[in-house]
């Protein structure tokens, strides 16, 4: 029996772009969105009668850009689209990402009436004066308002996006913002290190000398107090990135990507993993809308948007079982599903590693005999993670 499918759907679009973004986004092109809707319906389409694709939808994740950009009757016709080409299961976990300063009661009530029952709320800081060096749009006004009109409308799933390592954070605006996170009494709370890319305006700024850039010694810190302070809160830390209050919060869609359960990508920029083939789309919208068109009238291929279709090999697969799930810190790795899967037992597809991350103990078996990283190592695990490539 198959597992249950996942589908990720991004909105390019935003009203401005924030300063350290480098996502697949776009600001200036709202007239560009009813011809990408369409085309997106088409994506969805073509997919699934290409792929034969026959397995229950168990996540549904609108991610961005910003899809509260878009209007409650434009996400309805997604959503639509969507219903009418798989199979949904009644109890799917369906979330939206979105802008604290578009969510006001009538939105929350009509995203909520058309079936989302999880929302991602990009709060990234409580300060305001922070919020404008970022680029952000709302203020923690906005964040706090919105998270009242999504408890009133019925919405008891709520996560929170905080972001760290930002130039002009210190350690006490840190804490200040992860208290003004738990005072909104959230279910889940992502914290994201910042990431300086080439190209985005913050880069562009470091380089002129406007702001200084973090020592590592800060972001291992105020990642450091952030695990206390959650912890203390009594939320889980499930992930590297991410905590929850209770397990049914923990976010059902990231966790399918982290166990290597297959998902299907739609929308400019996606990437999905289907049937061990890995996919990325376009990257441009208007090529984005013309492929479609084009696939809709005499195209054949199976990913109709994809720019990369790429086929992985037996190592690859198990090197990504391995990387991405020691990212679960309370689940990790279970040997026996590691041997049912790729019919080898984890000690000898990775011997060495194993034996070397065993002795340094970056890794341990838990008593049920699953494998997990040290916690005191989470912030850098990337370095126990480069063992199995």
């Amino acid at each position: 029996m198959s597992n249950p499918l996942s589908i990720y759907i991004h909105i390019p679009f935003c009203k401005r772009r924030c300063n350290y973004c480098d996502f697949v986004t776009y600001a200036g092109k709202a007239a560009l969105i009813p011809d990408y809707l369409n085309a997106l319906c088409i994506e969805i389409e073509l997919t699934a009668s290409r792929n034969h694709v026959t397995e229950t939808v168990d996540t549904i994740y609108f991610g961005g850009g910003t899809p509260s950009i878009l209007s409650i009757d434009q996400l309805a016709t997604v959503l639509d689209q969507l219903r009418s080409t798989f199979t949904i299961s009644n109890d799917a976990e369906v979330t939206i990402e979105v802008n604290p300063g578009d969510c006001d009661l009538a939105f929350a009530t009509g995203i909520r009436q058309f079936g989302f029952n999880r929302v991602s709320l990009g709060m990234q800081s409580a300060l305001d004066s922070e919020l404008v060096m970022m680029g952000r749009r709302h203020t923690h006004a906005d964040t706090q308002n919105a998270v009242a009109s999504l408890k009133t409308t019925g919405f008891d799933n709520i996560s929170l996006d905080l972001i760290f390592g930002y130039p002009c954070k210190s350690l006490s605006t840190w804490i200040e913002s992860i208290q003004a996170a738990l005072a909104l009494n959230p279910q889940h709370i992502s914290l994201y290190a910042l990431s300086v890319e080439k190209r985005t305006p913050l880069a562009k700024q470091l380089k002129a000398g406007l702001f200084q850039p973090k020592e590592d010694s800060y972001f291992s810190d105020v990642y450091a107090k952030a695990c206390e302070l959650l912890e203390s809160a009594s939320f889980r830390h499930y992930e590297i990135s991410n905590w929850s209050r209770e397990k049914i919060f923990e976010s059902r869609h990231n966790s399918k990507t982290w166990r290597l359960e297959p998902y299907l990508g739609f929308g400019v920029g996606a990437h999905g993993y289907y049937r061990g083939v890995r996919t990325q789309n376009l990257s441009s919208i208007n090529g984005y809308i013309e492929r479609l068109q084009y696939e809709r009238k005499t195209g054949s291929k199976r990913f109709p948007a994809a720019s990369i279709v790429r086929k992985q090999t037996n190592l690859e697969e198990q090197q990504n079982y391995m990387i991405f799930g020691l990212r679960q810190l309370e689940e990790g790795i279970d040997p026996s599903a590691f041997e049912m899967r790729f019919g080898i037992t984890l000690e000898k597809a990775f011997c060495k590693p194993l034996e070397r991350l065993l002795r340094q103990k970056a890794i341990h078996f838990l008593p049920n005999g699953n494998l997990v990283i040290n916690r005191e190592l989470a912030f850098v695990s990337n370095q126990i993670f480069v063992e199995f490539i």
